[in-house]
Parts: structure tokens; sequence; C-alpha cells
């Protein structure tokens, strides 16, 4: 029997700009692997991955960011237990500002 996932409602308040997204419902072991997870399913890289390409460019920028933030802006609330399909790294809903 496989080991249940918890669910997170994970956040940010630092990028408020046109076409980011603003929280998300996430399934993930803990707080800290909810955090790693990006809001929109087309990506597949780690934020922290994110965050790190991104200083690392003379420019500060990375696309996947431009649409998140970086990790240490980013936080965590447990809502539950998931349901015995849900598995880890998925997205369950999510939040995205349109612009």
């Amino acid at each position: 029997m496989a080991k249940p996932v918890n669910l997170f409602r994970i956040y940010q308040n630092k990028n408020h700009s046109y076409d980011s997204y603003d929280s998300a419902v996430v399934a993930a072991y803990t707080i800290e692997e909810a955090r790693e997870i990006h809001p929109s399913e087309y990506v597949t890289e780690s934020v922290s991955k994110i965050t790190t390409a991104a200083r690392a460019d003379k420019d500060g920028y990375h696309s996947n960011l431009s649409s998140w933030a970086e990790i240490e802006h980013i936080k965590a609330d447990f809502l539950g237990l998931a349901d015995i399909h849900i598995k880890a790294g998925d997205i369950i809903c999510s939040s995205f500002n349109a612009g």
C-alpha cells in the first residue's frame, strides 16, 4: 500500500504582476517539498533550481520564476491528507492572475 501524501496550500505575496500565480493546492509529503512545487503543470523543475538559475543569470531573470516567486517567499499551510489516488507533486488547483 502506498504511503498517503499530504495536501498543502502554497502561496506567495511577493509577485503580484500580470500572468502570475498567487497560490495553489499541491500534494507533497512535507512542507519543504510542497514549497518546491511550481503551481504550473508545465513547469517540472523545482523552485529552488529556478531561483538558483535566476540568481546566476546576469539580469536575474528566469521565465518560470516570473510567474511565481523565489523559494524564500513561498509559504505553505498543511490542509490534510490526500486521497490515495493523488501522488506527491500533483497540483490540485492553482490561482493564476491573467493579464
